[in-house]
């Protein structure tokens, strides 16, 4: 029986014992009394009973929730070391990668190291190669005319002297540039700015090239401004660009080439021009050429030079402000172009620029 029909059962009973009482019926009063008595135990098992299954309930229920929770926490903490272990794993992973990138880029590097390192070997080697020979050919060409005028105890000629004259101004110079690139990689150089007639120095300069040039074959003009001015500039400079460039411009020229001067004073610059007929320079190569010890490779071993004398060149430039440039195409010559900053430009006129010239000349 239900709890409600149970309780109206025991209601009933009560209702039957108080009645069968007023009536004086003992008996059937303490019978349904009995009864009533039984049914109200049977509710209170039955409400322990009910109470209990709901503490079960409760309790199964709770347990249950308990249990989903401990799930759901243990799905989290499942899920989070999962994800710790992809992290991990992600982090293994890119570890792995960098350190695998590392090795190669060092292993790489040595390997660039070592071949620049080769390359530098090589670059040296040739260079001390072309440096004996530099020094070798004009040391030949001064000792054989006084080797044979002491065997026949002749004295030398007009042109054997010139020969003689030429080849130690040539040993003179490569030694100077030798020392002057010494100067620059150990920041000795010093800019010695004097008053000085830049166009007598660049005319008296390109003059010494004339016995060299024709002895080559090589039609040599000069086109420098005829008049005088004092400026205050490093006179080495020019020195070092017109040796270098006309030097370069009669070796590099095949007899019957031609090869220009040009000298100018314009917008307060000193820009000296040297062309040639030459075989002319690749675009390629055209970077390069004012790199340290790089040459044009040459099948003719006289036109083999030092590898110095355009990187000196640029750097002296440079550090009186002053700028190298070539416009070449291959077979169809080179013209280097040099702007030089010039300081307190002064013309001379009259006796003056006499008396400065000849002044000029001696100290040349």
């Amino acid at each position: 029986l239900k709890f409600g029909t149970i309780r109206e059962l025991e209601l009933s009973l009560e209702l039957l014992h108080l009645s069968a009482a007023k009536l004086n019926k003992h008996q059937l009063a303490y019978n349904y009394k009995l009864e009533h008595e039984k049914i109200k135990d049977s509710i209170l098992k039955l409400a322990e009973i009910n109470t209990a299954r709901e503490i079960e309930e409760k309790y199964q229920s709770e347990k249950k929730e308990q249990k989903i929770a401990a799930l759901e926490t243990q799905k989290k903490l499942d899920d989070k070391e999962k994800a710790n272990q992809q992290i991990l794993l992600a982090g293994g992973i890119i570890i792995s990668t960098l350190a695998g990138l590392f090795f190669f880029f060092l292993y790489r590097n040595r390997q660039k190291t070592n071949h620049k390192l080769k390359e530098m070997d090589t670059v040296k080697t040739r260079f001390f190669e072309n440096i004996s020979h530099e020094f070798r050919t004009p040391l030949t060409l001064i000792k054989l005319p006084i080797s044979r005028a002491i065997k026949t105890q002749q004295t030398l000629s007009e042109d054997q002297l010139n020969l003689i004259h030429n080849n130690t101004s040539r040993l003179q110079n490569l030694i100077e540039d030798l020392l002057s690139l010494s100067e620059l990689d150990a920041g000795k150089m010093i800019v010695n700015k004097t008053e000085q007639d830049p166009l007598l120095q660049a005319r008296t300069l390109s003059s010494q090239f004339d016995s060299y040039a024709e002895s080559k074959g090589i039609t040599y003009s000069k086109s420098i401004e005829n008049h005088s001015n004092l400026a205050t500039y490093d006179k080495k400079v020019v020195d070092k660009v017109l040796v270098n460039l006309i030097s370069n411009a009669i070796k590099y020229s095949d007899k019957g080439g031609e090869v220009n001067v040009s000298a100018s004073i314009i917008s307060h610059q000193l820009e000296i021009r040297v062309r040639d007929t030459g075989g002319g320079i690749s675009k390629e190569n055209q970077e390069k050429i004012f790199d340290r010890f790089y040459q044009i490779g040459e099948k003719d071993e006289s036109k083999q030079g030092s590898g110095i004398g355009l990187a000196l060149v640029k750097k002296v430039l440079e550090l009186n402000k002053g700028t190298i440039s070539v416009i070449s195409a291959e077979n169809e010559g080179s013209t280097f172009v040099v702007p030089l900053p010039l300081e307190k430009i002064t013309p001379i006129t009259g006796e003056k620029g006499i008396e400065q010239t000849t002044k000029e000349n001696i100290e040349i």
